[in-house]
């Protein structure tokens, strides 16, 4: 280790004796010291204290606001991927003392409330933090949202989606290893390649972002203003915590679909989950808000491709017993537990393979894996068509993580066997035979089905029974409920 890195070292540990309160954070150079610090110390020792450091500065009303919101970005990244860091700090009140910031400055903060009469019934309006490619999970979600208006809502005729791009895709202070986002610059052209591929013909629809506005207040109060003189039927917020949704709240009710399993967290008056229930229900938890329950379905996983795969374009012999993992942030989210499960797997059965699909670099593994097992991993990158993906393989694997329900839902829709550890948005699509407590139990599990045909069909037609169940299932319902309101 260098003396720099030393002296990081030092400084960290200094920092964390002091305490946060006792430092003057006013001062931009002692700032961005002690976030690198704090940043830098946690990466190489995971010690909590210094996530409940970052936790406190990003709750500092003196911290710049641009900062406090990257910070919460970078909390709400590390702790999806470890959830027992949630024990030690509360990302609601995180995210509540910069809203209320917010609230307090913002030039738009006596905006008046649009009365129901006045709304504009013709309008609806999409909010998102990112709108990417059709691949993207929030954004196919979106689009699956504004093709159930398109096709079956007629009194609505004009659709706008805003991206907020509130997710930082720099870093404007010093921390180690920034979690930024993707954001890219959405041309006409592209735009109307995606409303073609997601078959929306009968509304106009248009699309707003502020993507090199650097100032997210300024950035947000620009787009607020647009959309309060819309006057729009109803509002609603894709992927959870969203600034300007919770901002537009205050003149009218907004509705957040959250795209994990767990209750967003948002100031909107309408919180929407996609549970394994019949029917839809609402539920208050406190006086300002409501958790609106909707049946799970196969929502935007339609099949807009009309390219497929085969075995033989990624060298797979035909004959291989393949296992599917799927997921956009592989790399942080296959443990060195899960890893050695798989190892295990190849080992104990020679004519199985294990594909991933997403990006994951294999090479790491060339060490850890015999080598006859290494030559039976392969990795296809991301694909358009993930059911396509999907359908190549004999069962679907699913490490312990929060995320990964998109891809749980499509391998469900290819009635392969979906063997999932009981925990996260995966394990809450699946009944009980598909689910283990340990990685131990999965091992156990997919090596009785791999040598045992009879287990393999009962589980496929397990599968079948499952995915009957969410087949036939779409937005209409949710849509129908809130033209109600």
């Amino acid at each position: 280790m260098n003396n720099m890195n030393l002296n990081i070292l030092k400084n960290s540990k200094e920092i964390l004796d002091i305490g946060i309160d006792k430092i003057e954070l006013n001062n931009k150079d002692i700032l961005n010291n002690v976030l690198f610090a704090m940043s830098y110390y946690y990466d190489i020792s995971k010690d909590i204290r210094c996530i409940v450091a970052i936790e406190e500065i990003c709750k500092n009303i003196n911290v710049d606001i641009n900062i406090r919101i990257f910070l919460y970005w970078q909390l709400v990244r590390i702790s999806f991927l470890n959830k027992e860091i949630l024990n030690n700090i509360n990302i609601k009140e995180i995210y509540d003392s910069i809203l209320d910031t917010i609230n307090k400055i913002s030039s738009l903060k006596d905006i008046s409330e649009i009365k129901v009469k006045s709304k504009n019934k013709q309008i609806a309006v999409f909010i998102t933090n990112q709108f990417l490619s059709y691949e993207h999970s929030p954004t196919k979600v979106l689009l699956s949202m504004v093709k159930s208006i398109n096709d079956k809502f007629k009194e609505i005729d004009k659709i706008y989606i805003f991206n907020s791009t509130e997710m930082p895709k720099t870093s404007p202070c010093s921390y180690y290893k920034p979690s930024v986002f993707n954001h890219i610059n959405i041309s006409d052209e592209y735009f109307y390649y995606l409303m073609k591929l997601a078959s929306i013909d009968r509304c106009e629809v248009s699309y707003f972002d502020d993507i090199d506005e650097t100032n997210s207040l300024k950035k947000i109060d620009s787009i607020l203003e647009e959309i309060y003189n819309l006057n729009p039927n109803f509002i609603i917020s894709i992927g959870g915590s969203n600034i300007l949704a919770d901002m537009c709240n205050n003149f009218t009710d907004v509705y957040t679909y959250g795209t994990t399993r767990d209750t967003p967290i948002a100031k909107t008056k309408y919180l929407v989950k996609s549970l394994n229930t019949t029917k839809i229900k609402e539920t208050l938890i406190n006086d300002k808000q409501s958790i609106i329950e909707i049946p799970q379905g196969f929502f935007g996983l339609e099949d807009k491709y009309e390219e497929s795969y085969t075995r033989e374009e990624f060298e797979i012999p035909k004959d291989l017993f393949l296992i599917s993992i799927v997921g956009n942030r592989l790399e942080e989210e296959l443990s060195d537990k899960f890893i050695d499960i798989c190892k295990d797997i190849l080992t104990k059965n020679k004519n199985t393979g294990i594909v991933f699909i997403g990006e994951y670099k294999k090479e790491h593994l060339k060490t850890k894996f015999p080598k006859d097992a290494y030559n039976r991993l392969y990795t296809i990158g991301f694909k358009k068509n993930l059911i396509s993906a999907i359908s190549l393989s004999d069962m679907f694997l699913n490490p312990k993580r929060t995320g990964g329900g998109y891809g749980g839902l499509a391998a469900i829709s290819c009635n392969i066997p979906v063997i999932s550890i009981n925990t996260g948005d995966v394990s809450e699509l699946l009944s009980d035979e598909f689910k283990v407590s340990s990685y131990s139990e999965m091992l156990d599990l997919v090596n009785s089905i791999i040598g045992n045909n009879d287990l393999y069909i009962s589980m496929c037609d397990k599968t079948k029974t499952l995915s009957s169940k969410y087949e036939g299932r779409d937005w209409d319902l949710l849509i129908n409920y809130i033209l109600k309101k």
